[in-house]
C-alpha cells in the first residue's frame, strides 16, 4: 500500500514561516517592545564583544529610543552608519559591516543570532571603552544563553508561539512550560536546512510531490541535546517498544502531541520535551508494528512510512534518510499535571522512583524473561528474543530494555512473573 499525500502544502491551520536564516530583529517596533531600555551597545572587535565608548552610547541609546531604524556614529576617528534593524555597523569608507548587539536595563541580552556559537558565548569587556561601572576585577560578562544552542525561547505573545501552543493544545493535562525556535544561521546548521531543502526538490522531481508532513517526535533529553547540535545521531524507536514500526525516527502527527508527550522523557528539572519537526514523507507505505525494517521495501517505491494509511498514529522517517528528510523546527517544553502522572497507562516514561522500575532493576533478567515468555506467543516471543539479545550484547541500555518489556508484554503479565519470579 502506498499513500502520495496531499502534496508538499503545509496545513493551512499551521502558517508556520519558511525555513531560513533569521534575526529576531524584525523591526524597532518589535524590538523596541521586547527590550527594555538598553544600557549597553556593544560591537563585535578582534572576536570579543566591546563597549561603545561612552558619548557613542548617549547616542544610540537616543536614537534607538526615539523610534529611529538607523543612526551615523563616530568612533575612534572612523564614521559608521548604524543599522537597528540588521543589527550591524558598516564603515561608510570601506563599507566593512561588523555585528552589534545590547543589552537592557533589565539585564536581558539581543544579540545577532549569527554571533552565536555551538558552544555557547560571553562578552569580553575592553575596559579602556566600558561604559558601565563594573568592578574592575570583572573581565568577562555571561549572557542569558539559550537553553539549546542554535536555539531561541519565544515570548508567550510572540505569533510563532501562538501558532505553535495552538497546535500543541494538549488540554489540561498538560501545560507547556517554555517553546524554543531553532534557527539555521550557522554554516554547520545551514548546510543542514540546504540539505533538506534540496531533498524537497529531489522527492518532487522523482515522485511529483514531495509530501511535507508536520510531526511530534518524542526525544529524551540527552537525544534532544545531541540533536540540535549535531542533528539526529539515532532513531527513537526504542521509546514505543514493540509499537515502533521498524528503526527509524517515529513521529506523531499534528493532532497528536500527546502520543509523543507520553513517551518522551523527563528532565531532572521534571519537564519534558518534544521537537516539531517537518518530514519529507514522499511516497509512503505501511509497516506494521513490531517490523524490524530500516528502509523502505523498495527505494525506487516508497520514500517513509506508516503504522496506518488511512488513519496514522506514527509517521516514519527511516534511520537511512534521519539526516536528509526531517528538519526540526520547535521544541515545546511541559510538564504533565499531578493528576495524569499518577494516572496508570498514561504516560510510558520510566522514572528511577518507580517500584515497578526498582523492582525490575533488581532481580535477574534471565529468570525474568524465561517466566514472561511462558505466557506469550511464539510471535511475540520471538520478538522479545530478539530485543533482549540486543540487551544483553550490549546494544540496547537497561531502561530501553524495561520500558520495551512494560509496553510489550503489559504490565499485568510483567507483575504476576515478577511474583512468580519472586516466589509469592
Amino acid at each position: 500500500m502506498s499513500n502520495s499525500g496531499e502534496g508538499n502544502n503545509f496545513p493551512a491551520e499551521l502558517p508556520l514561516p519558511p525555513l531560513g536564516p533569521t534575526s529576531d530583529a524584525a523591526s524597532v517596533k518589535d524590538l523596541k517592545k521586547r527590550a527594555a531600555a538598553p544600557s549597553r551597545f556593544l560591537f563585535q572587535r578582534n572576536g570579543c564583544w566591546t563597549d561603545f565608548p561612552h558619548q557613542v552610547f548617549d547616542q544610540l541609546r537616543h536614537a534607538f529610543l526615539a523610534g529611529e531604524t538607523s543612526c551615523q556614529v563616530r568612533v575612534g576617528g572612523a564614521s559608521y552608519f548604524i543599522d537597528f534593524l540588521r543589527m550591524v555597523q558598516v564603515d561608510e569608507e570601506s563599507s566593512a559591516a561588523n555585528p552589534i548587539a545590547w543589552i537592557g536595563v533589565d539585564g536581558r541580552c539581543f544579540f545577532p543570532i549569527s554571533s552565536y556559537t555551538d558552544s555557547g558565548m560571553e562578552v569580553k569587556l575592553d575596559k579602556s571603552l566600558s561604559s558601565s561601572e563594573e568592578d574592575s576585577s570583572s573581565t568577562t560578562v555571561g549572557l542569558g544563553q539559550p537553553r539549546w544552542p542554535g536555539t531561541e525561547r519565544l515570548e508567550t505573545t510572540d505569533r510563532d508561539y501562538k501558532v505553535v501552543a495552538n497546535l500543541f493544545a494538549a488540554g489540561n493535562a498538560i501545560s507547556i512550560t517554555a517553546i524554543h525556535k531553532c534557527f539555521y544561521s550557522s554554516p554547520v546548521r545551514n548546510s543542514r536546512l540546504k540539505a533538506f531543502q534540496m531533498q524537497v526538490e529531489a522527492t518532487r522531481a522523482a515522485r511529483g510531490h514531495a509530501n511535507v508532513k508536520l510531526g511530534w517526535l518524542p526525544t529524551t533529553p540527552s537525544d534532544l541535546s545531541v540533536i540540535v547540535s549535531h542533528g539526529f545521531g539515532r532513531t527513537n524507536h526504542e521509546l514505543l517498544g514493540g509499537d515502533a514500526c521498524g528503526f527509524g525516527l517515529h513521529l506523531s502527527p499534528p493532532h497528536s502531541p500527546l502520543r509523543s508527550c507520553a513517551l518522551s522523557e523527563v528532565d531532572g528539572d521534571g519537564e519534558g520535551h518534544v521537537v516539531l519537526c517537518r518530514a519529507v514523507m514522499g511516497n509512503m507505505e505501511e509497516v506494521a508494528a513490531g517490523s524490524l525494517r530500516y528502509h523502505p521495501s523498495s527505494s525506487e517505491e516508497f520514500d517513509s512510512a506508516a503504522d496506518d494509511l488511512a488513519s496514522p498514529n506514527w509517521y516514519v522517517v527511516w534511520s537511512t534518510h534521519m539526516n536528509t528528510h526531517i528538519i526540526p523546527e520547535y521544541i515545546v517544553s511541559f510538564r504533565f499535571s499531578k493528576q495524569s502522572q499518577d494516572t496508570a497507562g498514561s504516560r510510558r516514561m520510566m522514572r528511577s522512583s518507580s517500584p515497578k522500575s526498582v523492582e525490575i532493576s533488581t532481580m535477574s533478567f534471565s529468570k525474568l524473561f524465561a517466566e514472561i515468555v511462558k505466557s506469550l506467543p511464539p510471535s511475540m516471543k520471538k520478538a522479545l528474543e530478539i530485543t533482549y539479545n540486543r540487551y544483553k550484547g550490549g546494544n540496547l541500555s537497561k531502561e530501553a530494555f524495561i520500558r520495551y518489556l512494560r509496553s510489550t508484554v503489559g504490565d499485568k503479565l510483567l507483575t504476576s512473573s515478577i511474583r512468580s519470579v519472586r516466589g509469592y
